[in-house]
């Protein structure tokens, strides 16, 4: 993940082990709540973004919504992240069906000493992993304005 923390302007950028990108994160301007919008590593962001994720506030913990068009059929899919603020974690489901969680180990070696956290990221068969990560980066960033 290249890209310093979410500012009015700023992209993060999702890459491959070679540094290839996958896609960009950008956060969308002058909305009420969060919304991050996922493109194409390739493609400007004037192009339709790949998935628009909507973070909304819950006193209770992460509510994050995740709406994109499936390439292979073109219907538009929805998937529900709930966690919590506290201890870092949520589950990912589509139509009430879980495919993925993320977990986050506290105070380890690389939190103490370099400030970088470490997050675990389970993900069903089928389900793709990169935007699993997107979701747990923009769930990070939501969790950081708290």
């Amino acid at each position: 993940m290249e890209g310093n923390a979410f500012s009015i302007r700023s992209k993060k950028t999702l890459k491959q082990a070679d540094g290839r990108p996958i896609f960009n994160i950008q956060n969308k301007l002058l909305s009420i709540h969060d919304h991050y919008l996922v493109y194409n590593a390739n493609e400007s962001t004037e192009s339709e973004p790949l998935c628009v994720i909507k973070s909304h506030f819950s006193v209770t913990g992460a509510k994050i919504d995740v709406a994109f068009r499936n390439a292979a059929d073109g219907r538009e899919v929805v998937f529900d992240l709930r966690g919590s603020f506290f201890d870092r974690s949520a589950e990912i489901t589509c139509n009430g069906q879980p495919i993925a969680r993320i977990s986050r180990e506290f105070m380890n070696a690389g939190e103490l000493l370099f400030d970088q956290q470490t997050y675990y990221l389970t993900v069903a068969p089928g389900v793709d992993v990169a935007m699993m990560v997107a979701l747990c980066v923009c769930m990070d960033e939501k969790q950081n304005e708290v």
